[in-house]
């Protein structure tokens, strides 16, 4: 699983991971271009909401999304055919 941390810096010097993502940065997070996550938002294939015009994703339900669809090694060999 992506393992990567996003934290934000308040105005008191604290430090708090952040939870929701822009496109931008849900892109940089699982390295998929920008055209792919616009297209899988308007297919509803990626989990997402609105604000106003803005999308957003949530990187709990992201991870989610993502373990989701995760592929076993066992099922990968298990699916090749011996030449």
């Amino acid at each position: 699983m992506n393992e990567k941390k996003s934290l934000i810096e308040s105005s008191d010097g604290l430090r708090m991971e952040k939870r929701l993502f822009n496109v931008d940065e849900l892109s940089r997070y699982l390295n998929v271009p920008l055209p792919t996550l616009y297209t899988w938002t308007h297919q509803r294939k990626i989990p997402h909401f609105k604000v106003g015009r803005s999308v957003r994703f949530d990187r709990v339900e992201i991870d989610m999304w993502l373990e989701a669809r995760k592929i076993s090694a066992a099922a990968i060999s298990e699916s090749r055919v011996p030449l």
